[in-house]
């Protein structure tokens, strides 16, 4: 599973735990806090179904100093990956690079849109929630990305937003 999507389903987990599948009214929308790639469209002002101050993003963990043993293991297991990536693994992240929730919901009917719309509109609205909450995590922590801290090590196969 791609580390993007775990936020996502955390979100989609509490909204359906919540019972909070009923769609509200479209808030105004604003431009993107951040520089971060998001879901595509206009952003509303606030999540739908989360609140950003839910007790486990207080407790989320820092990021680990530079030079840190963390930052370490975290360099390894970045460059490790790097080098095991496969031709195909490369190929479909490039293809992938320009997230949607369709690229989930596809997989599931390509159809799916059009068949399940109030399941797709309760989708998007869980994936905008994702990205409020990865967007105020990234923020609170300031860490740069592996290949910013690290760029003579780190070789991205595309350059995109810090999301």
């Amino acid at each position: 599973m791609k580390p993007r999507f775990t936020p996502f389903l955390c979100t989609l987990l509490l909204v359906n735990c919540c019972g909070l599948t009923a769609i509200a009214a479209e808030p105004a929308t604003q431009a993107s806090p951040t520089q971060m790639a998001r879901p595509s469209g206009n952003l509303p002002r606030r999540p739908y179904f989360l609140t950003g101050t839910e007790v486990v993003w207080r407790a989320f963990p820092r990021k680990p100093a530079l030079g840190s043993s963390t930052d370490q293991l975290d360099l390894l297991t970045t460059l490790s990956i790097q080098a095991s990536r496969t031709e195909e693994q490369k190929s479909e992240a490039v293809h992938d690079k320009d997230y949607s929730i369709k690229l989930v919901t596809d997989v599931i009917d390509p159809d799916f849109e059009t068949k399940y719309p109030m399941t797709f509109e309760v989708l998007k609205r869980a994936d905008l929630d994702a990205y409020f909450i990865n967007s105020m995590l990234k923020k609170a922590n300031g860490r740069p990305r592996p290949f910013v801290q690290h760029p003579a090590l780190v070789q991205p196969l595309f350059t995109a937003g810090d999301y």
